[in-house]
């Protein structure tokens, strides 16, 4: 057997920026582009007809979905509208403020535009959204919820949801079973 022994001499150097006000700028020109329609080049139709201007580019970086109708011949790009007619106003002013923002406004504590964010979500492909939604509604779980939750974990495999939903089922499996149906 033989022994050897080996030496190394490693040099590191660091030669990147990093400046926190350059997430803050970025942040606050989102905030401007949400507030203001001027450079807005698509609208978001909701239930009711209600539009919402919004920027392509927007769209389309934070979904393959919204992507692939903006840029390929289909009826979206030729209009520059996108119908979203079976989500109300509430979900869809919600859908483009975490687009543009990357966290929710309002929907925090509202499960039932949650419950339509993670169907919107999955239409069109915004895994970040979804999984939002996801950890916002295992944090609420109910003797109220949870049965309707889980089955809804399933339908749209929302993985962390179901396992939290079938702990608090078998941490709760007395009061579930004493509760009138």
């Amino acid at each position: 057997m033989h022994r050897f022994t080996l030496f190394f001499r490693l040099k590191a150097a660091w030669h990147a920026f990093s400046d926190d006000t350059l997430g803050a700028k970025l942040y606050k020109n989102m905030e401007a582009y949400f507030k203001n329609s001027e450079f807005c080049d698509v609208k978001i139709r909701a239930k009711n007809n209600e539009e919402f201007p919004a920027h392509k580019i927007i769209l389309a970086s934070n979904s393959s979905v919204f992507k692939q109708m903006l840029t390929i011949d289909m009826k979206e790009k030729k209009e520059n509208c996108i119908n979203l007619l079976e989500f109300d106003a509430d979900v869809v002013k919600e859908l483009l403020y975490f687009l543009y923002h990357e966290k929710l406004d309002k929907a925090g504590d509202n499960t039932a535009i949650l419950l339509e964010l993670v169907k919107v979500a999955d239409m069109y492909c915004i895994s970040e959204l979804k999984r939002v939604c996801e950890l916002l509604l295992s944090y609420n779980l109910s003797l109220d919820n949870v049965i309707s939750l889980l089955e809804l974990s399933k339908a749209y495999k929302l993985l962390i949801l179901k396992q939290r939903a079938l702990i608090y089922i078998a941490n709760n499996v007395n009061s579930l079973c004493s509760q009138e149906i």
